[in-house]
């Protein structure tokens, strides 16, 4: 249901102020729906950095699927520095293909000591993620990043 279990359904055009929608409530209801799809996170990605260039997929929940096989590529580049590569776009149950295009992300480091983060977009599908300790030494931790 559009607006939870206590809406009328079904959402009709015209009608009077209880039983339907003038044009202008269904256009301001359109462009909403449109803003929160295009708002909604792409994926979010949690991996663990065990050595210098190893490291493990911990999760992985997308609007391409959940789990393994529909994460991207990611490479342990150093100590504290992760690459996140997404393929170029990815296909819903419908059909329809979905180009990738990295506008912002949120980067969380795991529990534990503090730690230090930054991030960069390198391309429209690619990030780059680097963790620190509090010395400001180059730091491997376990990094969850939201992708939007």
């Amino acid at each position: 249901m559009a607006f939870g279990g206590f809406a009328p359904l079904p959402l009709r055009l015209g009608g009077g102020p209880i039983h339907g929608w003038t044009a202008a409530q269904y256009a301001a209801m359109c462009s909403a729906m449109v803003a929160m799809v295009r708002r909604a996170k792409l994926a979010s990605v949690t991996v663990e950095q065990t050595g210098a260039t190893t490291g493990n997929l911990l999760a992985y929940n997308g609007q391409n699927g959940v789990g393994e096989d529909y994460a991207p590529a990611v490479a342990f580049l150093a100590t504290g520095d992760i690459r996140i590569t997404f393929d170029d776009s990815w296909e819903d149950a419908y059909g329809n293909v979905h180009p990738v295009n990295i506008k912002r992300c949120r980067v969380s480091c795991g529990a534990g000591a503090m730690r230090w983060r930054t991030w960069e977009i390198e391309s429209p599908t690619t990030i780059r993620i680097r963790t620190f300790n509090a010395a400001g030494v180059a730091d491997s931790a376990a990094v969850t990043v939201t992708v939007y």
